[in-house]
């Protein structure tokens, strides 16, 4: 059964729920996982959130965008310095929020070889067009 989205429905379904996966949360609406994030970081459900914050207890519906970005990050990293230590190559990562705006920014810095400058600009772009497509950026 499909329910009719409103910010302070899917609150009440958080909590009536406390084991909804995120994808099973966006299926109650009729709707795709990447539409929940999109959700997840509205104003309107951020405000229908906030007096109840303390009763939902999945911290994928509480997090703030710089925790579940942070969260990202380390796991994405840990596969990335997984399979960079079996190549022997070495990069850097950190999260960096702007000051003035909030925008929040991973920034990769990759020690490669001058020669292979080319190849590995190409691999990032590929990823990060991923990326993109995952989280609907």
């Amino acid at each position: 059964m499909t329910a009719l989205y409103s910010p302070e429905a899917m609150v009440d379904l958080m909590i009536a729920e406390p084991h909804i996966t995120p994808k099973q949360l966006a299926m109650r609406f009729g709707r795709p996982r990447s539409w929940l994030s999109s959700v997840l970081a509205s104003e309107d459900f951020q405000a229908a959130l906030a007096p109840r914050r303390s009763e939902i207890s999945n911290p994928a519906f509480t997090a703030s965008l710089r925790e579940r970005f942070a969260a990202l990050a380390i796991a994405a990293g840990d596969v990335l310095m997984e399979r960079m230590d079996r190549e022997g190559e070495y990069f850097s990562f950190e999260i960096d929020q702007d000051d003035l705006t909030g925008d929040v920014a991973l920034v990769v810095t990759d020690f490669e070889f001058e020669k292979e400058m080319h190849e590995a600009k190409m691999i990032y772009d590929v990823s990060i067009d991923r990326l993109r497509q995952t989280i609907g950026g």
